[in-house]
């Protein structure tokens, strides 16, 4: 019993531990790159069409927009050695 415990608890704690190297093999946030996507957002935005477009790109750019808040700095912090 004690050993199918055991491999549930691997198979569970394995999964965050993939996870967090991915998220430390990533590289910082490019500012530059943000603001060329907000500016292409804008232009998407003033051409769409429908409601389920401009809220789509609505997502998008509340997301860019709160990426740059967050800054470079936050995102290398994060970072875990293994």
């Amino acid at each position: 019993m004690l050993l199918a415990m055991e491999e549930i608890f691997h198979v569970v704690a394995s999964v965050p531990i993939r996870m967090l190297q991915r998220i430390s093999d990533r590289q910082a946030m490019n500012p530059a790159k943000q603001h060329r996507k907000l500016h292409k957002l804008l232009s998407k935005a003033e051409i769409c069409l429908t409601r389920d477009e401009a809220q789509k790109i609505l997502k998008k750019a509340a997301k860019t927009q709160k990426k740059l808040e967050k800054g470079p700095q936050d995102e290398i912090d994060t970072q875990i050695s293994f």
